[in-house]
């Protein structure tokens, strides 16, 4: 026998309610956010995305920022970046790109962890 409950959250209630059973089929909120490009040269790597997240504006860490507030979503990303990869030095957003400077150069398991990260900056559950 298969057990499913339906929960309906303030979350959840946006979506309407839904019937939960295994966790692939529960819904997520939010976009994932789309990779166009990415380029490494050295320690860095550049991925524009699908979407502006610093309108015209640029924002700079060299560190994860100490409070980065849940509406500051560049802040947020930053933090999230610097939790995901101890190597990363710099996390750098201007509009629809985002810089991310790594001691070490990056290999391909560093670039699809950060780019993980980057994706799922809009989701809150899934």
């Amino acid at each position: 026998m298969e057990r499913r409950s339906t929960r309906t959250s303030c979350q959840a209630s946006f979506c309407g309610p839904s019937t939960l059973g295994s966790r692939s089929e529960e819904h997520t909120l939010g976009q994932p956010i789309e990779e166009l490009d990415r380029t490494s040269v050295g320690d860095v790597v550049i991925i524009t995305l699908d979407r502006n997240l610093t309108s015209m504006a640029t924002r700079s860490f060299d560190e994860a920022p100490k409070h980065p507030g849940t509406d500051d979503f560049v802040a947020v990303l930053a933090d999230r970046v610097f939790s995901a990869d101890s190597a990363v030095t710099r996390v750098y957003a201007a509009a629809n790109a985002i810089q991310v400077t790594r001691t070490g150069g990056w290999d391909d398991a560093a670039q699809e962890a950060v780019g993980g990260v980057i994706a799922d900056l809009y989701r809150y559950y899934d």
